[in-house]
């Protein structure tokens, strides 16, 4: 097996866009008003459900006898849904609520999507890339019913490539569809029929928010990141960490760890290099002091260890996601979730969570020849040609 050369390198995963929930402009708050989204089937298959998050309005909310309907849709000539609900599935404005807390966001795990809206209904074949439109109305509304479903609020740069590409958001005021470039697709999960939740889009996780974890040298925890593994042998020369300090700082290091728990990279970030305040999080590129080999399928750990004691605090973000069948939804999958320990001991890891970093890799395995084999006999879920 040969490691050969990427031109430019690739980020897996690659610089991450989702910071948090948007899209309460539009309400759906009469009848005739819906919300939905563009997009091409990432594979071939039956498609089981769309699920969606649920944005209850202060002081408003669904009667619980409210009926909101999912559906998937065809897109007609002009790229909007073309009004007939192939397959469906009702939720009950009880499962959305009343709104007990302004803003309270609600996952919406719906039931099997069916031309019937039942478990026997027939369910949607799709062929790769084909474009479907999942689509959420009111069946029936009770006066002053007031959601909306949540779009993802992304980085400044990220808007023009994600917002007014494929996948996208749609919006009908009651009397027509409107492509609306201002907003990202919807945060949702399309689960098919094997049980398998899909990579659609950078901007799709399956996410309510994204969240930070602050260390320091005296906290607990004092270390947290990524563990991951790759599908390919793989030459690491680069990483990037979304991070941040609080007021007064900590100095940190960069660590990658083999599968062994030994060191084999550092790098040092001082603190004046960091912004203060969770709110100037930013993405820090650090290149490795040397190209790491990577091999394929086990597990190796890439984290920020604070060097400095409190009071002030540098700061890791990641995004928590439903379940762990939703980190499907991420690139990547479950092959990238997020680690953490105290004081150099046991690792405590979480599925649930999605660190907000990444490596640089400038080669990759041919899978030719003997010794470890490997190279690119399968591609880690979301990776695919022109993501990275």
């Amino acid at each position: 097996m040969t490691l050969q050369q990427s031109s430019g390198g690739l980020w897996i995963p690659n610089y991450h866009s989702f910071v948090g929930v948007g899209g309460d402009a539009d309400e759906l708050d009469t009848a005739g008003k819906r919300a939905g989204m563009i997009f091409a089937a990432p594979l071939a298959g039956v498609l089981d459900t769309f699920e969606f998050l649920a944005v209850r309005l202060g002081g408003l909310g669904l009667d619980p006898a409210s009926v909101v309907r999912v559906s998937f849709q065809n897109v007609d000539g002009s790229g909007v849904p073309d009004g007939t609900q192939d397959q469906y599935r009702d939720i009950l404005g009880s499962s959305i609520g009343e709104a007990e807390a302004f803003g309270a966001p609600i996952w919406q795990s719906t039931g099997l999507m069916t031309s019937d809206g039942t478990d026997v209904g027939t369910k949607r074949t799709v062929a790769l890339g084909e474009l479907v439109a999942a689509v959420i109305q009111y069946q029936t509304f009770t006066a002053l019913d007031d959601f909306y479903p949540a779009t993802a609020a992304i980085t400044s740069q990220a808007v023009g490539s994600i917002a007014v590409g494929r996948p996208y958001y749609v919006f009908h005021n009651g009397t027509s569809w409107a492509k609306t470039a201002a907003r990202t697709p919807l945060v949702g999960a399309l689960r098919y029929s094997t049980g398998e939740y899909v990579f659609i889009a950078p901007s799709t996780y399956a996410a309510v928010s994204q969240a930070n974890v602050n260390l320091a040298s005296d906290s607990s925890p004092d270390e947290a990141g990524m563990k991951f593994r790759l599908a390919a042998d793989a030459l690491a020369t680069a990483v990037w960490v979304n991070v941040s300090r609080t007021s007064g700082g900590a100095s940190s290091e960069i660590v990658l760890y083999d599968p062994g728990d030994g060191v084999i990279a550092r790098v040092i970030v001082p603190v004046g290099l960091l912004e203060p305040g969770n709110g100037n999080a930013g993405n820090l590129y650090a290149p490795l002091p040397e190209d790491i080999p990577i091999e394929h399928g086990v597990e190796y750990r890439l984290t920020v260890k604070a060097t400095s004691p409190g009071p002030g605090k540098v700061s890791i973000l990641y995004v928590p996601v439903q379940t762990l069948g939703h980190l499907g939804t991420c690139q990547g999958g479950n092959d990238f979730t997020y680690t953490e320990r105290t004081d150099l001991g046991v690792w405590v890891d979480n599925n649930l969570r999605r660190p907000i970093m990444g490596l640089e890799f400038s080669a990759f395995g041919d899978g030719v020849g003997g010794g470890s084999g490997g190279g690119f006999v399968a591609v880690s879920r979301g990776f695919k040609r022109g993501m990275v």
